[in-house]
């Protein structure tokens, strides 16, 4: 048994309809169980009531615990927060008409609003007592669907001791330097929310600074998905985290596997 349970959610936000980066649902149900099939790791997966038979089934082990939860009813007040943001004077003031008809973020508040509510369902998953292993963390529900992504690896296993969280840093920055609105803007993405790991007692803190952090860049009608709100917060708070840096790789996890 591995000693890292991963964390993951999956809704129809209507992707297959979007401007772009079109995706079915299906497609990615299809990566999902690539990944699950492959990996000795359990996993937790929140997702609706019309699409938990559809994912359950074309799982093949017993390694994917299904929580159903209504995330468009329960963060309805986020989803109309986000679509206020996207559609504000401000925001369309400081970010470019070609960036907001390119990046989801931008343009789908339901997407928005998921992707800043990863943290929530790994804290959620603790708190809810479905954690038994010592590490957790989120990982994207199609993270891993080519074999190249496992880096050939059927297991992932944290070989740490501390208790920072690791992030995934794609790009070089200097902290004192580093335009974090720019890159929130221009969708310049240094760090990979692709995947965040950690042990489990300690993701409240760093989802405590999230929050905190998420609020100033709102009020500001500033709206990015989660890998800006990392680069906010490693640099806010960088004693709390591990960065661990990809040369540009998106799904580098199992690589860091002990």
């Amino acid at each position: 048994m591995s000693n890292t349970k991963f964390v993951t959610a999956f809704y129809d936000i209507g992707r297959a309809d979007w401007q772009s980066y079109k995706r079915s649902t299906p497609h990615y149900i299809q990566r999902f169980h690539k990944m699950v099939n492959t990996l000795e790791n359990d996993f937790v997966l929140w997702t609706s009531a019309d699409l938990a038979e559809k994912i359950k089934d074309g799982i093949k082990k017993d390694n994917v615990y299904i929580k159903i939860f209504d995330f468009k009813k329960e963060y309805a007040g986020n989803i109309e927060t986000c679509r206020a943001i996207q559609n504000s004077t401000e925001f369309k003031k400081i970010c470019s008409e070609a960036k907001r008809r390119q990046c989801p973020e931008y343009y789908s508040p339901e997407y928005a609003a998921l992707m800043n509510a990863k943290y929530d369902f790994v804290q959620r998953s603790v708190r809810s007592g479905l954690i038994d292993t010592p590490f957790t963390g989120w990982i994207d529900f199609g993270y891993a669907f080519e074999e190249k992504h496992f880096w050939g690896k059927t297991k992932y296993e944290c070989g740490w001791t501390d208790d920072k969280i690791r992030l995934f840093q794609r790009l070089k920055f200097d902290p004192k330097k580093v335009n974090i609105e720019h890159n929130m803007l221009t969708n310049n993405c240094i760090f990979s929310g692709g995947a965040v790991i950690g042990k489990k007692e300690y993701f409240n803190r760093f989802l405590n600074l999230y929050y905190r952090l998420r609020k100033t860049y709102w009020d500001r009608n500033i709206i990015d998905d989660d890998q800006g709100m990392l680069l906010a917060c490693a640099i806010e708070r960088p004693d709390l985290f591990e960065c661990i840096f990809t040369n540009k790789e998106w799904r580098y996890l199992l690589n860091t596997s002990a």
